[in-house]
């Protein structure tokens, strides 16, 4: 560690006393992790990759050097809606670097903005007031059912909200994704009647482990069955016109002082061209 011993306790010591925990057994075998140390090794891992990123964004935003853009993404966008946009943007750009990160449902994406982690979003369109906030639309993509494999409704070419509704459902928690859950409530509440929701997650794939273990069915955005695969889920469109549709957006906030933004805007009507001939994307 380049670094002398006396000075190296003197650091911990100074840690475990701002902590207030002890992180190190020390004995004369050496030295382990306390129970307080394993649990928070994950997160110092985290930030000392966060501290690396922050030196390779500087050197890459330097003058003279090639352009970094980070950009945050709901984790059910993975299967079409990223990677399209992607290709559109370094097509703009082709000398800018991206980093990616993934957002589980809710409005953690739009966090990501507001506490700088992140440039660009790819996100729901329904999100809270935010001052600055920019969108450009990406897609709207339609909701499918999904339900186990050999269910009844497996058998269906297509599946009713109704028919939903009257089976075990399993959802995202409504702690973690408040808007989501409100609005797929009130999709039921028009089709005359809620599901009776008996398991929940945090995320989208907690959900459809549920669906695909037999214990309920679940309502989700089409992009997802090209992202899920293993989970014994089949998916089914749903009746009915027009059928539920989630729109998603590419975000920011204004003012950016990255002078790669500046291509956002192209490349987001590309991306929204080639998404709406996608399957399961509502064609213009």
């Amino acid at each position: 560690m380049f670094i002398s011993q006396p000075a190296l306790s003197q650091q911990i010591k100074a840690l475990e006393a701002s902590l207030g925990v002890d992180l190190f057994v020390r004995g004369a075998q050496g030295v382990s992790l306390t129970a307080e140390g394993q649990g928070i090794l994950p997160e110092a891992r985290l930030l000392l990759a966060a501290a690396d990123q922050l030196v390779e964004q500087a050197r890459f935003t330097s003058p003279g050097q090639d352009g970094l853009i980070s950009l945050g993404y709901l984790e059910h966008a993975l299967g079409s809606i990223v990677p399209t946009f992607l290709e559109s943007l370094l097509e703009a750009a082709p000398d800018v670097s991206v980093t990616l990160t993934s957002f589980p449902p809710g409005d953690r994406a739009l966090d990501g903005l507001i506490d700088g982690r992140c440039d660009l979003v790819i996100m729901r369109g329904t999100h809270r007031t935010v001052t600055g906030l920019r969108t450009e639309p990406l897609a709207s993509e339609e909701m499918v059912a999904a339900v186990p494999v050999g269910h009844p409704l497996a058998a269906r070419e297509r599946v009713s909200l109704a028919e939903l509704a009257a089976e075990p459902f399993a959802f995202v928690d409504r702690e973690s994704d408040p808007e989501g859950w409100d609005a797929a409530m009130a999709l039921f509440d028009a089709a005359d009647g809620r599901p009776s929701v008996v398991q929940t997650g945090h995320r989208m794939q907690e959900a459809l482990l549920w669906v695909g273990s037999g214990q309920g069915v679940t309502l989700v955005p089409a992009s997802v069955a090209r992202v899920i695969a293993g989970l014994d889920v089949e998916f089914r469109p749903l009746t009915g016109e027009p059928r539920p549709t989630l729109d998603v957006v590419l975000a920011w906030i204004e003012p950016n002082a990255n002078p790669r933004l500046a291509t956002m805007a192209a490349a987001a009507e590309t991306a929204r061209r080639r998404l709406a001939g996608t399957p399961g994307m509502v064609h213009e």
